[in-house]
């Protein structure tokens, strides 16, 4: 085989090459939401302006919340919130399921009762991913998060935690599930670029040793 041949086989092994498992964090919605397509977007406010009771569990397309006591916090609910927020009526932690074969999954989250951190586990078909110290804008405002599972890995499940416990509801709205699109992982673009690169030299030593 060519040095030529050596170096383009390099090059075709490093693109097919895959990184480490991972669950990433985007808190850009903007970004967030150009990075796939979606086919799920969930939110509460067609629900009543007072307290709404959903079921437990709660089920809206390809997420059910399993935490019981389910609840639509609406804006006449005295809590302040401007847009119907669902939340676990024991305070902490919210958790759900996701079916499907989804590798983004997002949501946008603030606090009911005290301000508190909040942790959030994310889990796959290969394991679980923990982003502690999460600190939403307070009430009524809202902060985006957006969960990005890479290598193959799908988004199966989901815990919100406020290191409070009671008295601080993580409450969301929001949610979208979606597939991200076929972008190599930066490793393997440079990778990609020094193989090319490499190709193109040894090909001009060629051509100059062809010419001499």
């Amino acid at each position: 085989m060519s040095v030529f041949s050596n170096v383009f086989a390099a090059v075709v092994i490093a693109c097919g090459a895959t990184a480490a498992s991972a669950v990433t964090l985007n808190t850009n919605e903007t970004a967030f939401m150009a990075s796939g397509t979606f086919s799920q977007s969930t939110n509460f406010d067609g629900f009543g302006s007072g307290f709404t009771a959903v079921g437990d569990p709660y089920a809206v397309g390809s997420l059910t919340f399993t935490s019981g006591s389910n609840l639509v916090v609406g804006t006449a609910s005295g809590f302040g919130n401007t847009r119907n927020l669902l939340a676990y009526n024991l305070w902490s932690p919210m958790t759900g399921t996701v079916a499907g074969t989804f590798d983004l999954f997002g949501f946008k989250m603030t606090l009911l009762g005290t301000a508190s951190p909040v942790t959030a586990t994310i889990q796959t078909n290969a394991g679980s991913y923990v982003f502690a110290g999460l600190v939403p804008v307070a009430n009524p405002g809202l902060s985006f998060y957006g969960f990005r599972a890479n290598t193959g890995e799908r988004i199966t499940g989901f815990t919100l935690a406020s290191a409070q416990g009671g008295g601080s509801a993580p409450s969301t709205t929001d949610f979208v599930l979606g597939t991200a699109g076929a972008v190599p992982e930066p490793a393997n673009w440079a990778m990609l670029i020094a193989g090319f690169g490499l190709v193109g030299a040894v090909a001009r030593r060629r051509r100059t040793a062809v010419a001499a």
